[in-house]
């Protein structure tokens, strides 16, 4: 949407402004009536629709995917290893940030070049949202799984006789990290009953 020709982006200026051209004044009003033309009030059972929409078919979709591409890492153990993909998921999301303005520059007019052009378009769109999607499964799986390996080193098995001792550390410490002065104590306490 273009800037109003109303809005001041720069006070600084607004004193030096000039008077208004009558001109000014015209497209302001074909600036209000596209808003009012846009506007979502006037359909006013689009929300629901929306909502249903994205309940009963874009939500079961997109976690369809997160398990089954999260489902075939986890069969493939070897080949998905938790630190590996945590940092590959983090450079794909910063490549990403990195260069999605140009794609997304050069897929804004694609139309007007010609259907061959459109279709190219299409398909690196299609193929950066796979590949987006992939590094977000990643990252995730990847970071949960380094916590998971953290706590299983933290908190030994509950067999051991020793087990009472270090899970008392590590809850101690967990509360001295979370909870400040009386609020420790009481956190303490709580779980060492």
């Amino acid at each position: 949407m273009k800037p109003k020709v109303s809005e001041n982006l720069n006070p600084q200026l607004s004193a030096a402004a000039p008077e208004k051209d009558p001109k000014d004044t015209e497209e302001n009003k074909d600036d209000e009536e596209q808003e009012k033309s846009t506007c979502c009030d006037r359909v006013p059972y689009a929300s629901v629709g929306d909502a249903l929409f994205s309940s009963l078919v874009v939500a079961p979709l997109v976690v369809s995917v997160w398990r089954g591409t999260w489902g075939l890492m986890e069969q493939h153990r070897a080949l998905f290893p938790y630190a590996q993909i945590f940092a590959m998921g983090i450079l794909i999301h910063v490549a990403f940030s990195f260069i999605k303005t140009r794609l997304f520059a050069r897929s804004q007019n694609a139309w007007q070049h010609g259907a061959g052009h459109w279709l190219w378009e299409r398909f690196v769109s299609k193929l950066y949202t796979y590949i987006f999607v992939l590094a977000c499964i990643m990252h995730w799986r990847g970071g949960w799984g380094i916590f998971d390996g953290v706590v299983d080193a933290v908190i030994p098995n509950m067999d051991d006789p020793h087990s009472y001792i270090s899970s008392s550390i590590f809850k101690e410490s967990s509360c001295s990290t979370l909870f400040p002065g009386r609020a420790r104590q009481k956190c303490v306490e709580a779980l060492l009953v």
